[in-house]
């Protein structure tokens, strides 16, 4: 699945610096998933987000596990690539659901103020 989607372009500078700072991006997307012997389900689902000339911007992905029990788990890391060209984590969320219905999701931003990675925050939400 691929699909064209237009940045938002700045507005400082006039129309003219508007239409410069216009880049298109392509959003791809691939899904796999595998089934073990004891009936386990693990999937991956990953978007990413190239510009004009192919290359990554930001990637989205996401794992999940699912038991036979019932029990399942994810973790979707949002990731960006630096000057550098390296991909760079700066979100995560990671959540399980047992197999009586409890569940729990830890969400973490994995970067500091200056964009450098650190522990992150985290915050953490249990339900039934």
């Amino acid at each position: 699945m691929s699909e064209q989607t237009p940045a938002q372009p700045e507005t400082e500078g006039g129309a003219e610096n508007a239409q410069a700072a216009e880049e298109e991006y392509e959003v791809v997307q691939t899904d796999v998933t595998s089934v073990a012997d004891d009936g386990t389900v693990v999937s991956e689902d990953v978007l990413a987000i190239l510009d004009e000339d192919g290359n990554t911007v930001a990637v989205d992905d996401l794992v999940t596990v699912e038991a036979p029990d019932g029990s399942a788990a994810f973790d979707e890391v949002f990731s960006v690539v630096d000057e550098e060209g390296n991909l760079v984590p700066v979100d995560e969320t990671v959540g399980v659901l047992d197999s009586e219905g409890n569940v729990s999701v830890v969400e973490a931003e994995l970067t500091d103020d200056e964009g450098e990675g650190d522990e992150g925050s985290a915050e953490s939400e249990t339900s039934k």
